[in-house]
């Protein structure tokens, strides 16, 4: 790729939106790759749990949460199990999505929040991907189940707000999968070279975000393409872990 340099930079210090990352120093990885270094990546402008990570659960099931006799942790993890689903079995997503493979994977039961990570190959483009509940400004978490719902509306407007802040270059887009819909929004050059696009869909009664980074591509239809397959594999993955 002729800007693979410049990208690689633009990748290594250009954040993903936001603010600072819910996991905190010290606090246990699910998953990673040592082989790759992908770049330091910031919360969006929704809700953000401050809390340690779960480990992560293996291949053949979710962990559970830690049990406690305690009325409010029961309550709590009554609300993480959401039509079947609890945020560890979110850990069970592939592990490629349309090429991009996953290179770090975080959950934490607690605060209803699922961070997982991928890499093109040859570090052309970055995924980060943030499934939870949302949180409401009195602290209750609370489903959601339609893109209608306020918390929804009001997660996906703030996407747009930050993106508006860093380009001059905005575009909107709805997009259909088997069984979901998404709203996307596209910033181009954010960073010299560099677009990002986020799409906002809802599974589970939590909201998905998916952030992605990639070198710039003045092909309409090429950039939307490579957004559709993103959200077509992830669709069929969420859609797998009912």
């Amino acid at each position: 790729m002729r800007h693979r340099p410049a990208l690689l930079a633009a990748l290594s210090v250009l954040a993903l939106a936001g603010c600072a990352s819910p996991a905190t120093e010290g606090s246990p990885s699910a998953e990673s790759s040592p082989a790759e270094d992908p770049t330091t990546s910031s919360s969006p402008v929704t809700t953000t749990p401050s809390a340690s990570p779960a480990p992560e659960a293996d291949d053949k099931g979710s962990a559970s949460p830690a049990s406690s006799s305690s009325s409010s942790q029961d309550e709590s993890e009554d609300m993480d199990l959401q039509d079947g689903v609890r945020t560890n079995d979110f850990q069970r997503l592939p592990k490629e999505l349309a090429g991009l493979n996953r290179v770090r994977a975080e959950t934490d039961p607690g605060t209803h929040w699922a961070e997982l990570e991928f890499m093109a190959p040859d570090q052309s483009a970055k995924m980060l991907l943030r499934i939870f509940l949302v949180r409401t400004p009195d602290g209750t978490y609370l489903p959601v189940t339609s893109q209608d719902d306020e918390y929804a509306e009001a997660s996906y407007d703030s996407a747009v707000d930050n993106l508006a802040q860093r380009s001059d270059e905005l575009l909107e887009r709805g997009v259909s999968t088997p069984d979901r819909s998404w709203r996307c929004v596209e910033a181009l050059q954010v960073q010299s070279g560099v677009d990002q696009q986020i799409c906002h869909g809802q599974a589970f009664g939590r909201v998905v975000e998916m952030q992605r980074l990639s070198a710039h591509e003045p092909d309409v239809q090429a950039r939307n393409a490579a957004v559709d397959d993103v959200l077509t594999d992830l669709s069929a993955g969420l859609d797998a872990l009912a």
